[in-house]
């Protein structure tokens, strides 16, 4: 665990580097603002913004890369996601390899396909485009080209040096669209939401939670019937799912709701008006990132019902650490996968909050009743 969190602090820091962009007039000794070649005879007027800039878009985002959906590999390595605006934006899964040759300035080297393009399109703004499963050591991916869910072995192929080898496990043809998932290791299964596009109309446009079977792709559906879904989460003992959803003309910091379904209870059936509601009954509260802890089995999650996004236990009207702050980013719903906290291998929680303009890290004993102990 320290390891990793050794390998998050020095990608942080090569993230937070940037490259300059020189401009042959910077530094003239005249004291005009433009370029030695101009002149004021030359000078026309032009509306705001139609005039040719010397710095470019591509110039200032040349040098940077967006970094996103960090994970452990079953080695304990990072593995990372990079959106490179200079490769078209195309995003490209990274480990952590420090003592590779062909390391970047990140100390990464790419592991997916030369050619492959790692983001989903589930409800436009995508995120959470990828899934790994630990035990097999198998890496899943959404192809942004073509929608699929795309299966490669860790540590077969880029990360030795090689083109890995990669297989498509949903069907062809960009129907289907697929994020924000987790791995179910006992039914070897990838549970996620499923946008179904078979009638491409937006308002024809179907969301649901779903699962898709790792070796043969076969697909069934868990829960729907509602506009939207998000979050789907596995409890520890595999039994139970949990998962956020809304309506239009909703957005999720409007108003969502946490339902609870029971999957070893046959005559529990995939519409959501059958699953169990845990927080979101007025239809006026935002509900978002649950997540079940490890040790207890108790469900946590996000919800703005105090006018804050805190954190809350199920069960329990009051928060486990209240706060005059907002918890879990601070654009909650915009993309899938935000997660603003989660839980330690001592199974303390740590969460991130946003204070007098920095981010700050967090960490306490929720295991028992009532708020927080151990507050660090």
């Amino acid at each position: 665990m320290y390891n990793a969190l050794l390998q998050l602090i020095t990608l942080a820091v090569a993230a937070e580097s940037f490259q300059s962009v020189p401009l042959s007039f910077v530094g003239d000794s005249s004291s005009s603002c433009v370029p030695p070649s101009s002149s004021l005879s030359m000078k026309t007027d032009k509306p705001y913004g139609a005039w040719t800039s010397p710095i470019t878009s591509k110039a200032i985002t040349a040098g940077s890369v967006a970094i996103s959906s960090i994970d452990v590999d079953p080695n304990g390595n990072l593995i990372w996601l990079e959106g490179r605006p200079q490769e078209g934006g195309r995003n490209v899964l990274c480990q952590y390899a420090p003592d590779r040759a062909e390391k970047s300035d990140r100390n990464g080297i790419d592991i997916t396909p030369k050619d492959a393009n790692v983001r989903t399109r589930v409800h436009e703004y995508g995120g959470s485009s990828m899934i790994i499963d630990k035990s097999e050591q198998n890496l899943y991916y959404s192809e942004f080209t073509t929608q699929r869910l795309m299966k490669m072995k860790l540590g077969d192929g880029a990360s030795d040096g090689e083109e890995p080898n990669v297989e498509a496990i949903t069907p062809d043809g960009g129907r289907f669209r697929f994020a924000d998932g987790v791995y179910d290791e006992k039914k070897k299964r990838i549970v996620l939401v499923r946008e179904d596009h078979e009638k491409p109309e937006p308002v024809n446009v179907v969301n649901e939670i779903a699962t898709v079977d790792a070796n043969n792709g076969d697909m069934k559906v868990l829960a729907t019937g509602n506009d939207f879904y998000a979050s789907p989460r596995l409890s520890p003992d595999g039994k139970k799912l949990v998962y956020v959803t809304w309506n239009h003309p909703n957005m999720p910091w409007d108003s969502t709701q946490l339902f609870v379904t029971d999957l070893e209870n046959l005559e529990v059936g995939e519409k959501t008006s059958d699953h169990e509601l845990i927080a979101g009954s007025d239809n006026d509260t935002s509900v978002m990132q649950p997540l079940w802890h490890p040790q207890t089995g108790k469900l946590f999650y996000i919800s703005d019902k105090s006018g804050y996004y805190n954190i809350y236990r199920e069960g329990s009207d009051d928060s486990v650490l209240p706060m005059d702050v907002n918890f879990g980013y601070s654009a909650l719903g915009w993309r899938l996968g935000q997660q603003g906290f989660d839980f330690l291998p001592d199974v303390r929680l740590f969460a991130v909050i946003q204070k007098e303009g920095c981010s700050r890290l967090l960490v306490c004993n929720v295991s028992g009743a009532g708020v927080a102990t151990d507050l660090e």
